[in-house]
Parts: C-alpha cells; sequence; structure tokens
C-alpha cells in the first residue's frame, strides 16, 4: 500500500509578545536637610578637653536652637575621645587628648541652611559635613514616576507593534517593577569651619523609577 503525501498547515497558537523597560522620572524640590556640625577640641588634661568641648557644643546647639530648631531635631551622632601622640625619636610621647562631638541636625526649611552652618560655627562649631537634601513625600512623586515608566513602556511597544505591522494596541500581560531611585544633589561637605555667609543650594532630587513590561500584540 502507497501512502500518499498530504499537504498540511500548522498555526501556533501561542500568542506573540515583546518585553521592554519603560523608564519615568519626575523632579522634587528638597524640604528636608540633614547635616552634622561638630565640636573638636584638644588639651593636655582630658577633664579640660571635655569641659572645653562641653561649652563650645551647648553654644552650637543654644545658636542653632534660636534659628528655630527645635531640640529633638539636634541629636548627639558620635562622641569620641582620643588620646594625642607625638614621636620623639621613635617614642610615642602623650601629648593630649581630642575630644570629638558630633551632632545630627534635621532642618525642615533648606532656606535657612546656610545661615544655621554661619551661626554653628561661629559659636564654636569647628567641622559641618555630609548634608543630604531628601524629600519628605518621596513616595508620591515616585507614584508619578510609575506611569511615566509605564507610559513610556507602552510607547516604546507601540512603536514595535507598527514596525511589525500589528494593527491592534499592545495589551500589558505583565509589569515587573525594576528598580526605584532618588538622585540627590551632591553633598557638600566641609573639613573645617565653613566661611561666613556660606551659600547652600539645594537643588532638584531626580525620582526614577524602572518597570519590565510584557505585552502582547
Amino acid at each position: 500500500m502507497i501512502m500518499e503525501p498530504q499537504n498540511r498547515s500548522f498555526t501556533s497558537s501561542k500568542e506573540t509578545t515583546i518585553t521592554v523597560t519603560g523608564e519615568g522620572s519626575i523632579k522634587a524640590s528638597p524640604d528636608t536637610v540633614l547635616l552634622s556640625l561638630g565640636v573638636i577640641t584638644e588639651n593636655k588634661d582630658l577633664a579640660a578637653a571635655q569641659s572645653e568641648n562641653a561649652q563650645q557644643t551647648t553654644s552650637v546647639i543654644d545658636a542653632i536652637g534660636k534659628m528655630g530648631i527645635p531640640r529633638e531635631n539636634i541629636q548627639t551622632k558620635d562622641y569620641n575621645i582620643y588620646p594625642q601622640y607625638d614621636y620623639i625619636e621613635g617614642k610615642q610621647i602623650l601629648r593630649g587628648y581630642q575630644v570629638n562631638h558630633q551632632l545630627a541636625v534635621t532642618i525642615r526649611t533648606p532656606e535657612i541652611t546656610g545661615k544655621l552652618i554661619d551661626q554653628a560655627v561661629a559659636s564654636g562649631a569647628n567641622t559641618v559635613q555630609n548634608i543630604q537634601f531628601l524629600v519628605s513625600n518621596s513616595e508620591g512623586y515616585y507614584q508619578k514616576a510609575l506611569e511615566l515608566a509605564l507610559n513610556d513602556a507602552t510607547q516604546k511597544a507601540k512603536t514595535i507593534s507598527a514596525s511589525l505591522g500589528k494593527d491592534t494596541a499592545p495589551t500589558p500581560i505583565k509589569i515587573v517593577e525594576q528598580s526605584r531611585a532618588v538622585a540627590e544633589p551632591i553633598p557638600i561637605a566641609f573639613a573645617q569651619a565653613a566661611k561666613s555667609s556660606t551659600p547652600i543650594e539645594a537643588g532638584k532630587n531626580l525620582i526614577t523609577a524602572t518597570l519590565l513590561v510584557e505585552y502582547k500584540l
């Protein structure tokens, strides 16, 4: 028995899908500033070094308090005592002690940051560092960035769909949140006392959302 060949056609039922990345970014003005103010004192006598440090630190706290910073927004970040040595003819000689008291300060009105630094330095602070500009309602801005990211992904999917000759609008069938990021303005760090009339610019924070979206064409 001879079997004649038959012509058969098969159509895949598998859906055509594409996966694209969408990114959305939005700028927000910082409404909170975090910074560290410090007082470093040295003396041959440890008790004297501590006393001098306490007096200067109290003056700094009082000065920034007069600028409207509540006490709950001023916290001790670090308090360290370091022996100081000189090395003479290969011998370690105790020179005295260094006391380092660092305060973490939260400022809710960023525009006063420069003046606050000036007042703190004038009152005895001799280190200012780690200035950070934050957006308290960053989650709200992030939700808007997510919308922009999805719109970006959808536009890419439409472009690809059209290039493939598809007439129907692509339908999202899977959305994966890839990442979220907040790019702050570059922190300003002062190793020692800042000059008077210190210019501090908050700039804008860039809040970014990234989505990986699979579409059915």
